[in-house]
């Protein structure tokens, strides 16, 4: 019998390829209000691409939020419900001169 896949063993991996991603997508990049969806999107598209490579054993789910660096505020949270033994998330703040990027991945194991 198969063992049941477990968040904890690919957490480091997850953090990895986010970290990574966003760093190489936005580190040269200025807040630019037409650029923002695009950006977004190729973000978690490929955050999701690399993480079937680590372990097609979970259905992932990648959200991110890029905002202007200025005078206001932002408050996110999340709530899953799920077997807090195989599943988990992974959660990115980054921040460059002109903005931040707040990436969250969910994964549910199958």
């Amino acid at each position: 019998m198969e063992s049941k896949a477990v968040f904890t063993d690919i957490k480091e991996d997850v953090a990895g390829i986010v970290n990574e991603t966003v760093e190489r997508q936005l580190k040269s990049k200025a807040y630019s209000p037409s650029d923002v969806q695009s950006w977004t999107s190729d973000i978690t598209s490929e955050i999701l691409s690399r993480l079937q490579l680590v372990s097609a054993n979970f259905k992932y789910i990648a959200t991110c939020a890029i905002m202007q660096k200025c005078e206001s505020g932002l408050n996110v949270s999340t709530s899953c419900y799920w077997s807090t033994n195989t599943d988990g998330d992974c959660a990115l703040k980054w921040e460059n001169e002109s903005l931040y990027c707040i990436v969250n991945v969910f994964s549910i194991a199958l």
